[in-house]
């Protein structure tokens, strides 16, 4: 072997423009819950009494008598109560000066704890909205897609996805007076979505031949499609599974009514009620020679009508 070798004229450093990190792509809680910002920590959002608004109350009025007069009621206000979630990374200064140009501790600890907190929004507001405890009420035919008489999905022989969706839409409309604008499921539900024959077979003509979320809103005639592809570590550091990642929107599909932005006398599935802007704030500790980076807002997660929702569990195997 000839001297010197490549490992005696190179010493290895860090690559400067490339490293490896992982997080999740995309979070969807604000999509299907719309933010609310409000000034204080508690308060309620008004609710009217829904036969009020859909009973037929009109008559003739014959000039001369008096005109036809009714009411509508107030129901009972949905308080919410705004918590601080949190998350925060101390930075010393020695790392940060010792740094190699690849790392940038400071900003790395900022995102860090943002993505942390939108972590956090992302499993609560899926574990609110895929509960079939928070949607008993409104259940018109089933609680889970066998228990209603469906077969489930990933049974691609005699399971009927599409018919199953239009069904949801139609519940969703008998309930609240209008059609559903969106649609959420997990991501092993699209996965078996885009495996089935009933929607291969309505795309196969199409530009591309493959099942697009623009193609699966034409079919099912609803125009929002949220796909919740992400995930988390169930696990506590240090245990061998600690690596071990769970999918955060699981084997559900949520049809709802969501308004386009929060308004006055609209129905609505739900909000998120945020006091306030996310913070980031830096606090320094000059005796530690540290910088702590933290990321804190202050928000609840509310169901307001769980009518203008339907939900299907174990739509899977």
């Amino acid at each position: 072997m000839s001297t010197p070798s490549r490992r005696d004229v190179h010493v290895n450093k860090l690559l400067s423009n490339v490293s490896n990190a992982y997080r999740n792509e995309t979070y969807i809680a604000d999509g299907i819950m719309p933010v609310v910002r409000v000034n204080k920590a508690t308060d309620e959002v008004a609710v009217y009494n829904k036969g009020d608004w859909f009973r037929d109350n009109a008559a003739v009025w014959a000039p001369g008598t008096k005109k036809p007069f009714g009411d509508y009621r107030l129901g009972t206000p949905v308080p919410y109560y705004c918590e601080p979630w949190s998350m925060s990374k101390m930075v010393t200064d020695a790392v940060v000066d010792n740094a190699d140009d690849v790392y940038r501790p400071a900003r790395e600890a900022a995102e860090w704890a943002t993505d942390q907190v939108l972590l956090s929004r992302e499993r609560r507001v899926a574990s609110l909205l895929f509960s079939t405890t928070t949607f008993a009420s409104y259940y018109v035919a089933c609680v889970s897609l066998t228990g209603g008489g469906g077969v489930q999905w990933n049974t691609t022989e005699t399971s009927t996805p599409i018919r199953d969706i239009l069904k949801m839409r139609e519940i969703v409309r008998s309930q609240i007076g209008r059609y559903p604008n969106t649609i959420v499921m997990g991501a092993g539900v699209w996965a078996a979505l885009n495996d089935h024959p009933d929607f291969l077979d309505r795309v196969k003509y199409s530009q591309l031949g493959i099942l697009t979320t623009q193609l699966f809103s034409s079919i099912v005639q609803i125009p929002r499609v949220f796909i919740g592809t992400a995930v988390y570590a169930a696990s506590q550091e240090g245990t061998s599974t600690e690596d071990t990642l769970t999918d955060i929107w699981s084997e559900y599909v949520l049809t709802a009514w969501v308004p386009p932005a929060p308004g006055l006398l609209q129905p609505a599935l739900g909000y998120i009620i945020q006091q306030g802007d996310r913070q980031v704030q830096e606090y320094r500790y000059e005796e530690e020679e540290a910088t702590k980076y933290s990321v804190t807002e202050w928000v609840d997660e509310l169901v307001i009508a769980a009518m203008a929702g339907y939900l299907i569990s174990d739509v899977l195997a």
